[in-house]
């Protein structure tokens, strides 16, 4: 059910998007494996850069490639969802060993796999040069996607949505209407609507590294392994 009603909004929302030599498709990495995740995880990004002059392309046929590549971003994502994903199953916190976490962070094939579980969706639809960009234009597609971008979220419902930024949690908290609340504090993951919502996370920053990263981890997962909260996202399995 997922699938098609996924693939029916690739296909009537996405395509009239106007300029689809830019489009760069978003959402799960892997269709089947976000529609059997015990744990759902979406990563809520402001865009993706640089196929404005390639065509049309999607998150999905390139993060494998971004992560041979080294693209730090990607690469704390699959660190971070690793985490979360391995925690959340088992129950119970991992401990803190900067020695593993960086023999993980170099195991490209190792996080390849665990991106491949989760999603990753953008304000920004249309890539353009990265040096073209700024936070008042994400914000403005933000409002022009708001009704798209809702209904993307609303067919994903996710458990989990991490915000790259402020900018991305201005995004979604005051633009799309998703939320039951439109405040946050800064930095601070909190369960709304039955999920949890992470405000700000800067996987993107050069000083975020495995101690932030795992400071990131503990507050989501403090929030996920909470007994009441645990219960009613099992219960929709």
């Amino acid at each position: 059910m997922f699938k098609s009603e996924y693939q029916h909004f690739i296909e009537n929302i996405f395509k009239k998007f106007e300029d689809q030599d830019s489009l760069v498709i978003d959402g799960p990495i892997d269709m089947h494996k976000w529609d059997n995740a015990k744990l759902k995880l979406l990563f809520y990004y402001k865009e993706t850069y640089g196929y404005n002059e390639y065509g049309g392309t999607s998150i999905s046929d390139n993060y494998k490639q971004w992560i041979y590549d080294n693209i730090k971003t990607y690469k704390k994502i699959g660190l971070l969802s690793y985490l979360l994903i391995e925690s959340y199953s088992n129950s119970k916190i991992i401990d803190f060993d900067e020695i593993e976490l960086k023999r993980l962070y170099n195991d490209h094939d190792f996080l390849i796999e665990v991106v491949s579980k989760v999603s990753l969706v953008n304000i920004g639809k249309i890539s353009i040069p990265a040096n073209k960009t700024s936070d008042s234009l994400i914000r403005d597609k933000s409002r022009i996607n708001s009704i798209f971008l809702k209904k993307q979220l609303e067919i994903l419902n996710p458990h989990v949505i991490i915000c790259g930024g402020r900018v991305t949690a201005d995004s979604l908290y005051s633009d799309l209407n998703y939320l039951s609340k439109s405040d946050y504090v800064y930095d601070a993951p909190e369960i709304i609507d039955n999920k949890v919502i992470a405000p700000i996370c800067h996987l993107s920053s050069g000083s975020c590294w495995y101690e932030s990263i795992y400071g990131y981890y503990l507050q989501i997962i403090g929030l996920l392994l909470n007994g009441r909260h645990l219960s009613k996202v099992q219960s929709e399995k």
